[in-house]
């Protein structure tokens, strides 16, 4: 079970050295996402505080 845990771990890494920029700018997707969440959040809390 590990060692096929390790198999895929290592294909993907392949994949990442593959398309990293593609990796890249996933990441600054999910990072942006993230943010406007936090922001959604906050903008939330400031309308129950009212």
């Amino acid at each position: 079970e590990q060692e096929r845990e390790l198999e895929q771990e290592q294909e993907q890494e392949m994949e990442q050295e593959q398309e990293p920029e593609l990796e890249q700018e996933q990441e600054q997707e999910q990072e942006q996402k993230q943010q406007q969440e936090q922001e959604e959040e906050k903008e939330r809390e400031l309308e129950q505080d009212q």
